[in-house]
């Protein structure tokens, strides 16, 4: 089968993926679950981690579906210039949220990266909660 960066994956074990590069014998994949629970921790509690599957895995026990048939939730990403949130914890352990104008350079991908834009201030206050919890 033919795949391509940014196909969506089902296992057939019911785990998500999503091909972040494809090359000659294979693919790098981000692993993702379906079912909102994996070894007792919800899926936003999952670190998404990149791995390598062979051709032979990926024909082998992957289909191709689409975004909303995988569960994976595609992140909001603010326009150019557009108002963002994001939140954090001060030194002093209080929660802060801050906002900024999205410029698509190393710090509005950081963010992006792990989670951290947001439409709302209310959105990122929640984000930095929902990690304290885990601590």
């Amino acid at each position: 089968m033919t795949y391509k960066k940014g196909d969506y994956l089902k296992h057939n074990d019911g785990e998500c993926t999503m091909i972040r590069a494809v090359v000659e014998g294979g693919a790098l994949v981000s692993r993702h679950w379906v079912n909102g629970d994996s070894n007792g921790y919800k899926a936003e509690q999952v670190t998404k981690v990149n791995r390598w599957v062979s051709s032979e895995q990926l024909d082998g026990y992957y289909t191709i579906c689409t975004a909303e048939e995988s569960g994976m939730k595609k992140r909001w990403r603010p326009e150019e210039g557009a108002k963002y949130f994001y939140g954090y914890v001060s030194s002093s352990l209080k929660l802060i949220t801050d906002s900024c104008p999205w410029h698509n350079d190393y710090i509005d991908r950081g963010l992006l990266a792990v989670g951290n834009v947001h439409r709302t201030e209310e959105e990122a206050l929640a984000f930095v909660n929902s990690k304290i919890k885990l601590l």
